[in-house]
């Protein structure tokens, strides 16, 4: 194979807060591809609107001043609805449907609560086939919640919005608190830094413990300045492991589809846990 047109490639990780809000951050990491070094080469918090112009836009913007050497994006919420808000076909309901994403919630649920009462159906307006896995295969520290569901729907909507914006960006749905327990497993890390790291009482000292075992190990360079910003601000801690994430995507590091997932389903990148 012939050597890559650049030398450096960049990846990008984006935390959505409301629109209108200040919890929006943006986290560049560079790779260069010779030397096999990872640095966070930028970090924008506190991402909100000025006057006459959107956080949205702002966004868009820093963005596409990379366009050349971005690689991938990673953004921290859903970017596919969820089965039943796409589907265009006369709906029996879900009790009787024979799509294959809707036959996957149904066997999913039956293996979820075997003897659990009351066994209460899934909403496939609301939930996908992804978040049922990670439920049952990974943790339910780590469930996102629904899609659609009233914490998460204000932020599915804006990403898609984004999406549509920077429809030339390669972009991959992250979600940071599961990247974080699948890293903080892989460096030794207790259960409480990897479930408490967003802790209003904690948070600070598990962000910092985290990162001082990340430096440790070299896995990327941190400047003292972004390194301080990530344990004070959560949000630019997230966008950094969706950057991250992004990269270990582009690396081929991050858990594949399980067999048998329908292929028309959203899927999370998320990173595999080292087997070494």
């Amino acid at each position: 194979m012939s050597e890559p047109t650049f030398k450096v490639l960049q990846f990008a990780g984006l935390t959505l807060g409301g629109g209108k809000g200040r919890k929006t951050s943006l986290c560049i990491l560079e790779y260069y591809l010779k030397e096999k070094k990872l640095f966070l080469k930028e970090l924008h918090e506190n991402i909100e609107e000025k006057v006459r112009t959107s956080s949205d836009t702002l966004i868009v913007k820093k963005l596409e001043k990379h366009k050349k050497l971005l690689h991938t994006v990673g953004v921290d919420a859903p970017l596919k609805l969820p089965k039943c808000m796409r589907c265009r076909l006369e709906c029996p309901g879900h009790e009787k449907c024979d799509e294959p994403e809707i036959q996957w919630m149904w066997k999913w649920h039956k293996k979820r609560h075997p003897n659990k009462r009351p066994n209460k159906i899934f909403t496939p307006y609301t939930e996908r086939c992804v978040e049922q896995y990670l439920m049952q295969e990974i943790s339910p520290d780590v469930y996102p919640g629904h899609a659609m569901g009233s914490n998460r729907a204000p932020l599915t909507a804006r990403a898609l919005y984004l999406k549509r914006r920077l429809k030339d960006l390669k972009i991959v749905e992250v979600y940071p608190r599961l990247s974080v327990w699948q890293l903080g497993q892989d460096l030794g890390l207790r259960k409480s830094y990897l479930t408490d790291y967003r802790n209003v009482t904690h948070g600070e000292e598990a962000r910092h413990h985290f990162l001082d075992r990340w430096s440790e190990q070299g896995l990327s360079f941190i400047y003292h300045r972004d390194f301080k910003q990530m344990v004070k601000d959560v949000y630019a801690f997230e966008a950094f492991f969706c950057a991250y994430t992004a990269f270990l995507q582009y690396k081929g590091l991050c858990q594949p589809r399980p067999k048998g997932f329908p292929a028309s389903e959203a899927w999370i990148s998320f990173p595999q846990l080292n087997k070494d």
